[in-house]
């Protein structure tokens, strides 16, 4: 399998089972099948691959168990047009829980664990520059409560309609 692309995801998705609307962070990687792969056997070496890493950094007791999704594309046309986004032949897009103020890193996890490559200093360094206690404190508050929220590289908002709120992660309130 081979990386196409990877994100972070901030806010509701439908990538990681049990959890649409509640706002739990991650990250997303897009993988090619490679001639001879099965989707079965990339997501079992990949799922093998992200459950090693994220046990060595230390997330299983940061974040709690490791959480998995996955979506299979379907085989595409290559005579047909492509839209944008859109990729000829087989692949995955596979996604892990990561803590909310770790989305860099755990990018690097997901890339990392394509490739077969294992480089925690990178990731350390990584997630050193983005802890935020603060963010992670909100998130849990606000996943405890049920409530829909979403971060970025500006802000934390938390809620929906008139009831949103929105703060600016260098000005997050002291408060889970």
């Amino acid at each position: 399998m081979r990386p196409v692309d990877s994100r972070r995801l901030t806010g509701p998705h439908l990538l990681l089972p049990g959890v649409v609307g509640a706002g739990v962070s991650g990250a997303a990687v897009e993988v090619v099948l490679d001639p001879g792969e099965t989707s079965e056997m990339c997501i079992d070496t990949w799922v093998a691959r992200v459950r090693v890493l994220y046990a060595a950094l230390g997330w299983d007791r940061l974040q709690g168990p490791l959480v998995v999704g996955a979506r299979v594309w379907d085989e595409r046309d290559p005579a047909a047009p492509l839209a944008p986004g859109q990729f000829v032949g087989a692949g995955l897009s596979l996604a892990f829980a990561s803590p909310p103020d770790r989305l860099l890193a755990a990018c690097l996890v997901a890339e990392q664990a394509v490739v077969g490559v294992t480089d925690l200093d990178a990731i350390h360094l990584e997630a050193a520059v983005e802890v935020n206690p603060a963010l992670r404190a909100l998130v849990a508050g606000a996943q405890a409560r049920g409530v829909r929220h979403f971060h970025d590289d500006d802000g934390f908002t938390a809620g929906q309609g008139t009831a949103t709120r929105s703060w600016p992660l260098d000005a997050l309130p002291d408060r889970s």
